[in-house]
């Protein structure tokens, strides 16, 4: 009897050792097959401007710093370039020509213009071109012409989103009807009006420029340059638009 009483309660210690295990162990919530993705961005980093070399590009493998001077936990992150910049196709137009761009109107005329060929025939308005960043290229596109009347036009590029900045360099009137506009699935998101005579810049200084499009990440979007404008009168020939030099970064 003693025997028996004894493998009982060896008995009913393994059922309940067994019990146990399952009901704490197997019966927990299991984790998801697909180990969680490592977030690229630390919100409290400050970032620093991409590093660029002596003759004037983006350094080749500088530090990408992408978009962590700003919290992102809630977007998308997966198409980030992890390169310190990513040019627009043709995006400081050094073919020069609008590959890449689609223009319509007659604003922006058949090809973009080279900075030394204006400058060196008065091609200007008031002074010469300045300011222009030579990331490889002298051309820039503009409504400006001293040759005819300016006249609306529009000029445009499709690309994804992969950094959080579109940079660039601009010429702007005080226009309603010229600006700069980021369009999604055909309907615009952000829309830019610029007006860099207001600064230390006279109409032929470039100035530099950022837009933030961290709430399109991973997007394909459109971007347009739109100068609505017709100018006959000499007086009028400062309304025009000069761009150049788009690329995507994770800094402005």
């Amino acid at each position: 009897m003693e025997n028996s009483a004894i493998v009982v309660v060896i008995v009913i210690l393994v059922l309940v050792a067994t019990f146990a295990y399952f009901a704490f162990f197997r019966g927990s919530p299991q984790q998801s097959g697909t180990p969680a993705k490592k977030s690229q961005n630390n919100s409290n980093t400050t970032t620093t401007p991409p590093a660029h070399n002596s003759s004037g590009y983006p350094a080749q493998g500088a530090t990408n710093q992408t978009a962590q001077n700003y919290s992102i936990a809630q977007k998308k992150t997966y198409c980030l370039s992890n390169s310190s910049y990513v040019w627009l196709s043709n995006g400081n137009f050094s073919t020069g020509t609008y590959y890449g761009w689609n223009a319509t109107g007659q604003g922006f005329g058949a090809v973009p213009l080279n900075i030394s060929f204006a400058n060196q025939n008065s091609i200007y308005y008031g002074s010469p071109w300045s300011n222009y960043n030579y990331y490889g290229s002298e051309y820039f596109a503009t409504t400006y012409s001293q040759s005819r009347p300016i006249r609306p036009g529009t000029l445009s590029s499709s690309f994804v989103v992969v950094e959080p900045y579109l940079n660039f360099q601009i010429i702007s009137a005080a226009n309603p009807q010229i600006y700069v506009e980021i369009s999604y699935n055909g309907k615009p998101e952000i829309i830019e009006h610029y007006n860099t005579s207001s600064r230390e810049y006279n109409m032929s200084t470039f100035a530099d420029e950022s837009i933030n499009m961290s709430s399109l990440l991973c997007e394909s979007v459109t971007l347009s340059i739109v100068a609505n404008v017709s100018a006959v009168t000499s007086s009028d020939q400062n309304q025009f638009i000069a761009v150049a030099n788009f690329y995507q970064s994770g800094t402005p």
